[in-house]
């Protein structure tokens, strides 16, 4: 559910559940937080909902406000995503989910409810959300539907430097790479200190 440029790392480093440098160092925001997201106008109220929700627990469980929004409407045209200087979160969809090539470079798979972009120098310098609108979501539980929060749980920790994590004891991480209809997940206690643990907080 991300697009990254991961070199050849030592295993354990790729197994320590970060998102990684070309050098295989595990990659953060650094000291620039919080980290300031937009949300796009292709956003539905219930993908608006649902962000809120993960971006607060995220938030309480961290004792800090690490995710912050500041602007809940900002126009995100095709290939808005590919600017720098906005960390986006929007929606897409059809060949605007699949595309990929130098305009719009989401490159997402037809199996995929989300997709999170970055970048990154020495630390992360963007990264931006896009949401697969053909999926069948929802922000309020249902069997046969993909829940919304759990899906931007997720993306939002590939936001703060989460890789995937697809083991499943003691307890599944919201970073598994599978997800499925009518399924709900909250954040791992390891979740929550990997995060702890690359910030210092």
């Amino acid at each position: 559910m991300l697009e990254s440029e991961l070199g050849q790392c030592d295993a354990a480093i790729s197994s320590a559940g970060y998102l990684l440098s070309s050098d295989c160092r595990p990659l953060s925001w650094g000291r620039k937080l919080p980290v300031y997201l937009k949300y796009g106008t292709s956003m539905t109220e219930d993908a608006r909902q649902a962000f809120d929700e993960a971006i607060r627990i995220w938030n309480d469980a961290l004792g800090f406000p690490i995710l912050q929004v500041i602007d809940r409407s900002t126009p995100d045209p095709i290939g808005s995503e590919n600017d720098p200087s906005t960390h986006l979160i929007g929606m897409r969809s059809g060949t605007n989910w699949t595309q990929c090539d130098q305009s719009v470079m989401i490159c997402g798979g037809t199996d995929e409810p989300a997709k999170t972009i970055y970048h990154y120098s020495e630390f992360l310098v963007d990264t931006d959300i896009m949401i697969n609108q053909s999926f069948n979501l929802s922000f309020q539980y249902h069997p046969q539907k993909y829940d919304l929060t759990s899906i931007a749980l997720h993306e939002l920790g590939h936001v703060l430097g989460l890789d995937h994590d697809d083991t499943t004891t003691p307890q599944i991480s919201i970073m598994n790479r599978s997800i499925s209809e009518g399924i709900q997940r909250g954040l791992s206690a390891r979740d929550i200190q990997r995060v702890r643990t690359l910030y210092g907080l």
